[in-house]
């Protein structure tokens, strides 16, 4: 497949993966059953006493396109005590705050739709801590409204600066209010 200037796209060659990528995603975590191996689109994982198998591409994380955006939310979610499919899935449930239990499923590779979302309440439970669950929690409810009070919003004052500025003044409340509880946990001796 060519792009537009002429480049060849195409998949890593196993050359490349194993020079390149593999040193990089190698770990001595023994609840890691199978990772990142070339030509396998699936992870296993120890979980308590279940394994977990995730439909993804092991190296790069990804179902479709999503992986991408998860691993671009990491950074930012380092600071907040969140990882990128916590981030992710926030960003899915602009459109209706209730979809995220779903969302999350998608974003942890759990699923591949917003329908049935009841494994991920059992992953959930095994993977993330109090701190984790409680930080998770308070980013979710003070970070933004969804888009139709958004829209509401708009529509009252018929403004859009007036608009943008309660969106940020309500992102930065719940940034700000995420590290300070998510910092004084870790100072606390939570982990």
């Amino acid at each position: 497949m060519k792009a537009s200037r002429g480049l060849t796209i195409s998949k890593f060659s196993l050359d490349v993966l194993e020079r390149r990528v593999f040193p990089l995603v190698e770990t001595d975590d023994p609840d890691v059953i199978l990772g990142a191996a070339f030509g396998e689109d699936v992870a296993l994982t120890r979980v308590g006493g279940d394994v977990l198998i995730s439909h993804v591409d092991p190296i790069i994380g990804a179902i479709g396109n999503i992986g991408w955006l998860v691993h671009g939310m990491v950074p930012l979610g380092q600071l907040l005590g969140l990882s990128g499919e916590m981030l992710t899935a926030l960003l899915f449930a602009l459109l209706a705050k209730e979809i995220v239990m779903p969302a999350l499923a998608m974003t942890y590779g759990l699923q591949t739709t917003l329908v049935e979302s009841d494994q991920v309440l059992n992953y959930l439970y095994q993977v993330w801590t109090p701190l984790i669950s409680y930080t998770f929690l308070v980013f979710f409810m003070f970070y933004l409204p969804c888009l139709v009070t958004v829209w509401a919003t708009w529509k009252e004052t018929l403004n859009v600066r007036w608009t943008l500025t309660s969106l940020l003044i309500s992102l930065l409340m719940a940034s700000v209010i995420t590290v300070l509880v998510y910092k004084g946990g870790r100072l606390l001796g939570f982990s």
